[in-house]
């Protein structure tokens, strides 16, 4: 029923019990309760848009999406809960304490707590807060990295390492008036950038304390152990020297340069040889003086020391230069055991009379040749002199003559002894003329009125054999070369030519050179052979053969210093004479240098070790046709590097179809020629 009309109550108004009472007595209102204790108790909850509040008021529990205090002051512990997706306070909130979930932010005592890190914005606020208001810490205690840029700081405790960028330690920055240890600790590494002290004195009771400056002020007092007066104290390896020295001057020949680095202040001064009074100078031991030739470095310098294992002595380079006393600068003997002579060259020099060696034997000769320490000279018995090949004495020279063991050959004998002739190694008896006679024997003499030498040629004919494989005869032209710089042609043989001399000289006068040579374009004869000032080398030990085209190139290692002359036996249209080369280029391998086409006479055997560094041992056998052994003419001969070596002193016999074959321990180091001719 709708009623539109005023309703008064006057005495009371109750719609069921506990639904709504209207009490005029109390001047109150029930809901859900019919008694009355505020104007209106609600008994139940209640369910509003809006709630206004205008006094004070106490909920037990207030929920909502959104509650909005304006003027109300909201006390703490007249609300137990308070939740709600967002609280916005437009006055002032009073709380006990804040937390966030379970872990309390801001206790009661207004502590920050449980905060593991802080976003940019709330550091910033930090530090400018630091940075911009007066602040003042009693004690500051930091952990870990800290860089402070505040001072007026009265005590500074540092625990671990502690990094000052500038230092400023004056009466203004920090208030006190002595600097120890009262007011600075440190326990760890401190490391000052810069330290500027305006006044006060820096102590240290342990450590050390390192200062850099001109230490015009420092002062060794307070140390029993150093002298009480300000300087630099001086030592030796013997022992303390003094104190007090307050100004050190280095002068004189010996020091030369100075450093000074002005970052540190640090000044390091160099002791040097030089000068008029002596000095010192470089070490060195070798088989090759400094400088030598002066073109190589280093060069030497007055007063440097070198020991010669070849004299197994100590010399000192002598520049007159640069002592002020003459033109020349050489090498002497430091310690010479007499004052006739200095020293003797390596490539050639004078010395005096006086030099003893031991007598020696046949195995070990008191003088041998490098690579044959068994041969040379020695002294078979007092007085005697002996020369030895291969362990063997060919030369014998005594108070009663001259004694040959062996084949002697000679251009020509002059004088009014007798000859002895001999068969078989029986001695027959003196002869003063021979008489070629008998069947199959062919006899043709030449006879040479300038020099007085008769040549006696013996020719096989039916029946007969035999021949002979001797090059030294027939000489009939010469040629002069003048080596370049390049290894370029010297000579072309147009027709068969036994070469018998290759002889080179030094006509600089001044300075040594080297030689080298090749035949057949290819096959070295010398390789960098020294050649010094004012003496000459021959190349050829025994004739080689060249055929029909085959050149003859020299090279020296300076242009114009070296001078060749070669000396030629045409043998035009003669094809009994062979010369061939060949280069091995296996190692631990036999090569065939050449095959017997005849029966033959070998002349020479020429080996060469090209490589320039390292040396070569090799083998030269000859063979039957099947590469059997049948002899050796060396076994593992050690070739140095950059010599060359004549096999053969004395001609030999190789059957026609046997071998003369070559063998080296290393690939392509050696190189081998033959001269040689058929004789059948």
């Amino acid at each position: 029923m709708a009623v539109n009309k005023n309703f008064v109550v006057k005495n009371g108004l109750e719609v069921n019990t506990n639904l709504i009472l209207a009490d005029v007595t109390s001047n109150s209102v029930g809901i859900g309760t019919s008694v009355t204790n505020y104007k209106l108790h609600v008994n139940g909850g209640i369910g509003a848009t809006d709630i206004t509040v205008t006094g004070f008021g106490t909920i037990s529990d207030l929920s909502g999406d959104t509650i909005n205090y304006t003027t109300a002051t909201f006390s703490v512990g007249t609300a137990t809960t308070l939740s709600g997706s967002t609280l916005n306070y437009s006055g002032i909130a009073t709380v006990g304490s804040l937390s966030i979930g379970a872990d309390e932010v801001i206790s009661s005592a207004k502590q920050l707590k449980n905060i593991a890190s802080l976003d940019s914005t709330t550091t910033a606020t930090i530090e400018s807060a630091i940075a911009n208001a007066p602040n003042t810490f009693t004690n500051l205690v930091v952990t870990g990295v800290s860089t402070l840029g505040v001072t007026g700081i009265t005590t500074l405790n540092v625990s671990g390492i502690a990094t000052f960028a500038n230092v400023d330690i004056n009466a203004g920055d920090i208030d006190v008036s002595t600097l120890d240890t009262t007011d600075l600790y440190v326990s760890g590494i401190t490391t000052l950038g810069t330290v500027e002290i305006s006044s006060g004195i820096v102590t240290a009771t342990s450590g050390i304390v390192t200062y850099y400056g001109d230490g015009t002020n420092l002062s060794l007092a307070g140390n029993p152990d150093l002298l009480s007066s300000t300087g630099i104290g001086i030592g030796t390896t013997g022992g303390l020297v003094g104190y007090g020295i307050t100004f050190v001057n280095f002068y004189g020949a010996g020091v030369s340069t100075s450093l000074y680095d002005s970052s540190v202040g640090i000044a390091t001064i160099f002791f040097e040889g030089g000068g008029g009074g002596g000095g010192g100078g470089a070490i060195g031991i070798g088989s090759t003086f400094p400088g030598t030739p002066a073109s190589l470095d280093p060069a030497p310098t007055n007063g440097d020391l070198f020991f010669h294992i070849d004299y197994g002595r100590t010399f000192i380079y002598y520049d007159e230069v640069t002592l002020g006393v003459g033109s020349t600068a050489v090498w002497i003997d430091s310690a010479p055991f007499n004052q006739g002579g200095l020293y003797v060259n390596k490539y050639g020099d004078n010395m005096y009379a006086g030099l003893g060696v031991t007598i020696g034997s046949l195995s070990s000769p008191s003088v041998y040749f490098n690579g044959y320490t068994n041969s040379g000279f020695y002294s078979p018995a007092a007085n005697e002199f002996g020369v030895v090949v291969s362990g063997t004495e060919r030369l014998n020279v005594n108070a009663s003559g001259i004694n040959v063991i062996g084949i002697a050959t000679a251009t020509s004998f002059k004088g009014s002894a007798q000859v002895g002739v001999a068969t078989g190694g029986v001695y027959i008896g003196l002869a003063t003329q021979f008489n070629f006679v008998g069947t199959g024997v062919s006899v043709t003499h030449e006879y040479d009125s300038t020099v007085g030498i008769a040549t006696v040629n013996f020719f096989a004919e039916a029946g007969g054999g035999g021949g002979s494989g001797q090059f030294n005869t027939g000489i009939t032209s010469s040629l002069g070369y003048a080596v370049t710089d390049s290894m370029a042609t010297a000579y072309t043989a147009a027709d068969t030519v036994v070469v018998h001399s290759i002889h080179v000289t030094n006509i600089d006068g001044t300075n040594s050179a080297d030689i080298s040579g090749q035949l057949y374009g290819e096959y070295s004869i010398a390789y960098t052979v020294p050649v010094p000032p004012g003496s000459s080398v021959e190349l050829l030990k025994q004739p080689k053969v060249l055929n029909t085209g085959d050149t003859i190139e020299l090279q020296a290692n300076v242009n114009g210093d070296l001078h060749a002359t070669i000396s030629l036996e045409p043998k035009t249209g003669d094809t009994t004479y062979i010369g061939v080369g060949t280069d091995i280029t296996s190692a631990a391998t036999y090569t065939d240098l050449w095959v017997a086409t005849a029966d033959s006479v070998l002349q020479g055997v020429l080996l060469s070790n090209d490589d320039g560094v390292d040396d070569v041992k090799a083998n030269v056998v000859w063979t039957d046709g099947a590469d059997n052994i049948v002899g050796y003419y060396t076994y593992e001969m050690i070739i140095p590097a950059d010599a060359t070596v004549e096999v053969l002193e004395q001609p030999k016999f190789l059957p026609s179809g046997y071998k003369v074959r070559v063998l080296a321990n290393q690939a392509n180091r050696l190189e081998a020629i033959l001269s040689a001719r058929t004789i059948a």
